[in-house]
Parts: structure tokens; C-alpha cells; sequence
């Protein structure tokens, strides 16, 4: 089941989001198998924590 749900970001925020949606790319790069897959992972979930702290 998929739920998109648009939030407004505090400066803070988008800071944090932008840094980690950066940096995450070149370490998905240098991964295979389930260490990617746990990267990924990570992002999702570091992303969703963002939004999550209004």
C-alpha cells in the first residue's frame, strides 16, 4: 500500500534532508547485496524521520 502525503519543511529540515539525500548516493554506488540494500533502507528511513519531526 502506498500513501504519499506532501509535508512543508523548516529550513532545518530541508538542510538535513538535502545533506542526507546527498551523501547517501556515492555510498549505494560502493555497495552490492544486502549492504545496499541496507543503505537504502537507512535513507527511507533517516528521510521519513525528517518529515516525521515537525
Amino acid at each position: 500500500m502506498h500513501h504519499e502525503r506532501i509535508v512543508t519543511l523548516t529550513r532545518e529540515q530541508a538542510g538535513l534532508y538535502q545533506a542526507l539525500v546527498d551523501q547517501t548516493p556515492e555510498q549505494v554506488k560502493a555497495s552490492t547485496g544486502i549492504a545496499r540494500r541496507g543503505l537504502i533502507l537507512k535513507l527511507l528511513q533517516g528521510l521519513r524521520q525528517i518529515c516525521n519531526t515537525l
